[in-house]
């Protein structure tokens, strides 16, 4: 899955020191991809649409009360996948090729 995700020119956090380990899932660094899809949401929303499940990187940006409504969130750049079957990787691979 990881070589997959960096094919599309997905990052993946952790990479760097030979991937995640004893996790089912990965944080995804978006932010070399082409707009709409280099954002979160708008990567959750797309993927959505193809049947894929991703968690925007905002939800886990820890922000009580909502008071940095000013700032925008370093994890906006990022979702959460979980490691699971090739059909949902294919349909990543075809959206993310469509832009």
């Amino acid at each position: 899955m990881l070589r997959e995700l960096a094919a599309m020119g997905i990052g993946v956090a952790g990479t760097e020191d030979g991937g995640p380990e004893g996790a089912f899932y990965c944080f995804a660094d978006l932010r070399n991809l082409p707009e709409p899809l280099n954002d979160g949401m708008n990567f959750f929303k797309a993927a959505l649409e193809r049947q894929v499940i991703s968690v925007p990187g905002v939800f886990f940006d820890i922000d009580p009360g909502n008071r940095r409504d000013h700032i925008a969130s370093r994890l906006a750049g990022f979702v959460r996948l979980s490691f699971g079957p090739e059909r949902g990787l294919e349909r990543l691979r075809t959206m993310v090729a469509a832009g």
